[in-house]
């Protein structure tokens, strides 16, 4: 066996080159908590029954059919195991983040996401102290600065689950929810976009003059 939190790691990197990157990975933690009173998270395990007449629960050709393998068991016994030291390979090739070196995102003070983690001034005035107007997008360009620090899809809604209750939303609107949240930060990982958003008026009344990507701007960078 190998470690989940390398396992994980390894996958979503994957998916995140394959452009995948809402894909539900198994198994959802890196560890169990030592107090914790279950054994993680149920799932259909594969050729699971009945369900296998159906199509369902069974291993599919990656191609555009995705097209159920003609015979199961010959699938398995051809495939071989990935060992650690292949996925800590793949880990330092790619310069991977393990999620014990990621932000800790127990709290919302955001402090530990400046310098080195260099998330920019705007996104760390927002998540710190939350907006009332234009949530969704809001959401949408945090998860993209999220994102280009590294952190995997998790962390980030883990992130803005937790930023949602600072906002102040007017006109009688409700806090956005987390289903929007997801859904808001699966649009962001979905490509990897250049920019930050920072024309857009969601971000501009937190923009910072000394933003090194404001100055990058007036100089005529992107």
């Amino acid at each position: 066996g190998v470690l989940a939190a390398k396992a994980r790691l390894v996958v979503r990197h994957i998916l995140d080159e394959i452009e995948a990157p809402t894909t539900e990975v198994f198994p959802k933690q890196d560890a169990l908590e030592s107090e914790a009173k279950h054994s993680g998270n149920f799932i259909n395990a594969p050729l699971f029954g009945k369900l296998v007449p159906q199509g369902r629960t069974v291993f599919i050709k990656p191609d555009g059919d995705m097209k159920p393998f003609e015979n199961q068991w010959t699938f398995l016994d051809a495939l071989q195991r990935v060992s650690e030291n292949q996925l800590d390979e793949i880990i330092e090739v790619n310069a991977l983040r393990k999620n014990s070196e990621a932000p800790q995102v127990s709290g919302i003070s955001l402090g530990e996401f400046q310098a080195p983690w260099g998330l920019r001034p705007c996104a760390i005035r927002m998540l710190e102290n939350g907006v009332s107007a234009n949530q969704r997008v809001s959401c949408f360009w945090l998860a993209v600065h999220l994102r280009k620090l590294g952190l995997p899809f998790e962390s980030t809604v883990a992130v803005l689950r937790r930023w949602a209750p600072n906002n102040r939303p007017v006109n009688g609107k409700k806090t956005i929810s987390d289903d929007e949240i997801k859904s808001m930060a699966a649009s962001a990982y979905l490509k990897a976009y250049p920019g930050y958003g920072c024309e857009n008026p969601a971000l501009v009344p937190f923009c910072d003059p000394a933003c090194p990507v404001r100055a990058m701007q007036r100089q005529g960078g992107h």
